[in-house]
């Protein structure tokens, strides 16, 4: 039994949730290749997250003030400019 092995197995007993550790164990940290790509998948999927979180409290603080929210006050309601007539 390696040490790595043994370390979890006693965390898992400590925790008192030793089927659940165990089967993360197995399935992703136990590979390089699985640990690895939990790691992009994770970091791609916190990353996005993240940016979301970022971009609604952003707009919750300048509401009011963002394009989205003056452009009626700049729009240009003029009815359309007719073409003249070209000479041919």
């Amino acid at each position: 039994m390696s040490t790595r092995s043994s370390v979890c197995s006693v965390i898992a007993k400590m925790s008192g949730a030793s089927g659940i550790v165990d089967v993360i164990y197995r399935k992703v940290f136990r590979r390089t290749s699985t640990f690895l790509l939990a790691i992009v998948a994770g970091g791609f999927f916190f990353e996005r997250a993240f940016n979301k979180t970022g971009d609604v409290i952003f707009e919750n603080w300048n509401r009011g003030k963002l394009w989205k929210d003056i452009k009626h006050q700049y729009e240009n309601k003029a009815p359309a400019i007719e073409e003249a007539p070209t000479e041919e």
